[in-house]
């Protein structure tokens, strides 16, 4: 007689997530990020890890990984390219990959929490939830996760009211990334992330998901582990200018064709003042650095806050 280990089978039975670990130069930190998803007490998971061009030993120590770990997940994949080609061609890469149907992409210097994958998975069933976008809290971290610099709470940077989600967001624009957990469904069906926009693959993707009425769901728990590093996929200390510059230029870019035009069709001027200075302040490294500024800059932040808010009672 054949005995059935019911716990497996009922790991089984629970739908396929993707994590999804994207790389570059991410050789210092990158075992800390594959061993966060190897312990997930979720266990019904694929790992695929897209590296984008790495000169250092990123895409070795990952081949190594895979092969002494591989058992451990449903499937892995290491894909590799020879030609940096930007942040959103790399996540496409890996979603063109993807088998699961809720997907959780991770920078190669981050941390998931051992419940991460089974606490939104949780949110999922509890909540019956559709095709969408599920965001988290996001906690700060340097060095190592017992060295925590902030946590952002998630109702604190995005609203609850889905109706007011695409005001709120395109005001804001807050860093929600690290956290989130899309569905594969959704994803594909927004045609994957914009690659002309080489260095910024989230704000134009979340903007098209709400314009399109898509909701984000937000979950109030500590579930991903934000690195602040010297380090990391945006800012290598090898080619932190030219990084820079490319960053900045892919924002110029998007907001002059996307996020300048919605501010003033929707007449938010003070939204649309300090989104200018603020890349401004970005570009040029210059900050307010005397009084009469620092209180310009404080009123154009304090009025645009009230300006959206009135805004938002008639939507």
């Amino acid at each position: 007689m054949i005995e059935i280990d019911s716990e497996d089978t009922a790991n089984d039975l629970k739908p396929m997530v993707s994590i999804i670990v994207i790389t570059y130069n991410s050789s210092k930190y990158i075992l800390d990020t594959l061993l966060s998803a190897k312990n997930q007490s979720y266990h019904n998971i694929e790992l695929i890890i897209s590296d984008d061009g790495s000169t250092d030993d990123t895409e070795n120590i990952c081949k190594e990984w895979i092969e002494n770990n591989k058992n451990r997940f449903i499937k892995t994949e290491l894909i590799t390219v020879q030609k940096n080609t930007g942040i959103p061609a790399n996540l496409n890469r890996g979603l063109n990959k993807v088998k699961g149907e809720w997907i959780k992409f991770i920078a190669g210097d981050d941390i998931l929490d051992i419940n991460c994958v089974q606490s939104y998975m949780n949110f999922v069933s509890k909540n019956q939830l559709k095709p969408s976008f599920l965001f988290s809290n996001l906690v700060f971290f340097q060095n190592s996760i017992d060295n925590i610099v902030r946590v952002d709470q998630i109702d604190k940077l995005i609203t609850k009211k889905q109706k007011h989600q695409f005001l709120d967001y395109l005001c804001d624009r807050p860093t929600i990334t690290p956290s989130g957990f899309i569905s594969k469904e959704i994803l594909i069906s927004l045609g994957g992330y914009n690659e002309k926009y080489r260095l910024l693959e989230d704000v134009p993707l979340f903007i098209k998901a709400l314009k399109k009425g898509i909701p984000f769901n937000l979950l109030n728990e500590n579930l991903v582990y934000y690195r602040i590093s010297e380090v990391s996929i945006s800012n290598d200390s090898e080619n932190s200018n030219s990084v820079s510059k490319l960053f900045l230029q892919s924002i110029k870019e998007y907001y002059n064709f996307e996020i300048y035009p919605e501010l003033l069709k929707r007449f938010l001027i003070l939204n649309y003042l300090k989104a200018k200075v603020k890349f401004r302040f970005a570009s040029t490294g210059k900050y307010p650095n005397n009084i009469v500024t620092k209180i310009i800059y404080k009123s154009i932040i304090k009025f645009a806050l009230f300006e959206k808010k009135i805004r938002l009672l008639f939507v």
